[in-house]
């Protein structure tokens, strides 16, 4: 695959006012950790923003998280606010996303998982489609199990959605992303 889509506009009615931040996405090339060259194309959503001064560097390149999922890293060099409704299409041009046994490439997040309790998380959830040719898209499967308040903090609940897992990877720290 050649580009990769995070987005919020698809997210279930509940969710539709989280704004997702993304980190950025690897490529396990052979885990060779490629990351996307360029920005496709960024539609911003409602209360976008945060990280725009550093855009695009701060989604392209290896992402920089803690190693504390409860104080995740909120700085505007490493992250990029899409907004409520909004996405971002990253370009894989001297790379590809290849479909092999096992991960094939992440899109890291910044949740934060309350203390002594690693089942649970303060998602931002987005959804994640692919493309060979920037026209045909591939969504991953996606549900949200339950949208009872009792539910909500609860990892199991989020099915295929990207923001649910704190990123722990930080290149600064040897922390590598996959």
């Amino acid at each position: 695959m050649k580009y990769c889509t995070v987005s919020t506009r698809q997210m279930p009615p509940l969710f539709r006012s989280i704004s997702a931040v993304v980190l950025t996405a690897a490529s396990c090339v052979a885990c060779g950790q490629a990351h996307p060259d360029s920005v496709k194309d960024f539609i911003p959503g409602a209360n976008y923003g945060h990280g725009l001064a550093f855009f695009p560097a701060n989604v392209l390149g290896p992402p920089n998280g803690t190693s504390n999922p409860q104080t995740p890293n909120f700085s505007q060099q490493d992250l990029l606010s899409l907004g409520t409704g909004g996405s971002i299409t990253l370009e894989f041009s001297t790379n590809r996303i290849v479909n092999r046994p096992g991960v094939d490439f992440t899109v890291f997040e910044n949740p934060v998982q309350p203390s002594g309790q690693p089942q649970q998380t303060y998602a931002d959830t987005a959804t994640v489609s692919v493309s060979t040719d920037g026209t045909t898209w591939h969504t991953f499967p996606f549900d949200m199990v339950s949208s009872a308040p009792a539910q909500i903090a609860n990892k199991a609940n989020y099915i295929g959605l990207a923001g649910v897992q704190p990123s722990l990877s930080s290149p600064r720290k040897r922390r590598l992303p996959l």
